[in-house]
């Protein structure tokens, strides 16, 4: 398991914590996806019932529908890790987000009760 894979199993773990989130979260089931773009790691978040599910690695395309986060996987790590907000990140050209503009909604929420970011 690669650290970033380590990494995004914690930061689930951290969400399915905070109970706050459960309701935010329920009825929630994006096609949420998290690539490093420079080691082509990709990452297949699944949730439902209010919760992160599971964290699977990946090489299913995203496609065009999905929910997306891309960057390099240090800048990837850095912000599941806490030290960098993402919103800095998304700011600075660091992190690509795409997809539907709920779903965004919804991980601005999750950084939010998760790192007060």
């Amino acid at each position: 398991m690669s650290r970033l894979h380590e990494l995004l199993r914690g930061f689930a773990g951290r969400v399915n914590a905070q109970a706050s989130l459960r309701t935010t979260l329920a009825g929630w089931t994006p096609d949420f996806f998290i690539e490093a773009r420079d080691t082509g790691d990709i990452f297949q978040v699944r949730c439902a019932r209010g919760q992160v599910e599971d964290v699977l690695r990946t090489t299913a395309d995203p496609g065009d529908e999905a929910l997306l986060l891309r960057g390099d996987a240090a800048v990837l790590e850095r912000i599941f890790t806490g030290m960098l907000s993402p919103l800095g990140a998304y700011t600075d050209g660091q992190l690509e987000v795409y997809g539907n503009p709920k779903d965004q909604i919804k991980l601005d929420v999750i950084a939010l009760v998760v790192w007060g970011a």
